[in-house]
Formats: C-alpha cells, sequence, structure tokens
C-alpha cells in the first residue's frame, strides 16, 4: 500500500472538505487552497490536518 508524502508545500494537492484543492500560499498556520473551479480558500493548518 503506498503511502502519502507527509510534506504540505506549494503546488500540492490535498483533500478537504471531500474536494481536491491545490495549495496555494502557506503563511504561519495559515493555508491558502484553491479549488479546481478557482475558488480560493483560507484553512488553519491544525483544522486541514485533522
Amino acid at each position: 500500500m503506498p503511502t502519502r508524502p507527509r510534506l504540505l508545500s506549494l503546488g500540492g494537492r490535498v483533500r478537504f472538505d471531500g474536494r481536491e484543492h491545490t495549495v496555494a500560499a502557506l503563511h504561519g498556520t495559515s493555508v491558502r487552497q484553491v479549488e479546481d473551479a478557482q475558488a480560493a480558500s483560507v484553512v488553519l493548518l491544525g483544522h486541514l490536518l485533522a
């Protein structure tokens, strides 16, 4: 079974709230992510990883 990378970086793909997002910016504990439909959102890192 392949393991997922444990590194969050710009351009990385994450699944959040049931949808795929691209990490657009990292600032402290905030992560700006962009959905494929180009809708941007900011989420706290702890919430994203939970």
